[in-house]
């Protein structure tokens, strides 16, 4: 009766390769089981790296349904009296390369149902306070809040006058803010 050979898992074999060389092109993980003398092809090893990235974002997302260790723990609370933009906001922050469908799976395992135009709406709209932000850092102005102020921080016509009125009379009078303005523009 002839002998049977162990039969290899060539799928475990290419994971643990990988595993310990991530950088490795498909014909050297090949090349370094055929050393071994495990025969795989090259498209076996692709489809097993794509299951490994698959399993890999997977767990990206389980870890950003955990909650933080130093939040409150969250329990399973009606969709109704959840912010949902908040809940979007909190998981983008924790991990903002998500796609809209993988916060929607991360807010359904805590119980939040939420679309995906809501995710695409908040994203927007972070996306747009972003913008903004580096325009105004780009400006150089930069209020105490946050907020871009443009080198203009009043919005009227009354509230120019009232601050022109108030700086006058701090100086002594309009004639001493002439003076000081002719000054400063020579």
């Amino acid at each position: 009766m002839a002998s049977k050979t162990k039969e290899v898992n060539r799928s475990a074999e290419i994971r643990a390769v990988l595993t310990k060389s991530p950088n490795l092109s498909a014909s050297e993980v090949v090349e370094k089981l055929a050393k071994k003398g495990v025969t795989v092809t090259v498209p076996l090893v692709y489809k097993v790296k794509k299951v490994m990235k698959k399993a890999k974002k997977e767990v990206a997302v389980e870890e950003a349904s955990s909650p933080a260790p130093e939040a409150a723990p969250a329990t399973a609370k009606a969709s109704a009296d959840v912010n949902q933009s908040e809940e979007i906001r909190a998981v983008l922050a924790i991990h903002p390369n998500l796609k809209a469908k993988e916060v929607v799976e991360v807010l359904a395992k805590k119980g939040i149902t939420v679309a995906t135009a809501s995710v695409y709406n908040v994203k927007t709209t972070l996306s747009k306070k972003k913008q903004k932000r580096k325009a105004a850092t780009m400006n150089g102005h930069m209020a105490a809040n946050g907020q871009a102020t443009n080198g203009a921080t009043l919005h009227s016509p009354i509230q120019l006058v009232l601050k022109v009125k108030d700086l006058a009379s701090q100086l002594g009078g309009f004639k001493s803010l002439k003076q000081l303005v002719d000054a400063l523009a020579e």
